[in-house]
């Protein structure tokens, strides 16, 4: 998978890559109830999705995994505090 995204990514590669980490139905409920060909293919997609992603940070040095929970004002904090390192 790593090899795949890398191929797809290929230069200029960013120095980090953030991906926000919130529960499937909490992401659903936040989407507004608006199903596009992601968010229409159910939850058990969306888990098996946000799973992918998890491991996809655990692999890959490059990768932060941030807590998606809270408010956006938190939520931007966390994200700027990492891209701010």
């Amino acid at each position: 998978m790593l090899e795949l995204l890398r191929r797809w990514c290929a230069d200029p590669s960013p120095d980090r890559v953030i991906v926000l980490d919130v529960e499937p139905a909490r992401a659903l409920e936040r989407s507004g109830g608006g199903a596009d060909r992601f968010e229409g293919r159910g939850l058990a997609f969306q888990e098996r999705v946000a799973e992918g992603y998890r491991r996809y940070a655990a692999l890959a040095p490059d990768v932060v995994l941030i807590e998606g929970e809270g408010s956006r004002e938190e939520v931007a904090a966390r994200v700027l505090a990492e891209a701010l390192r």
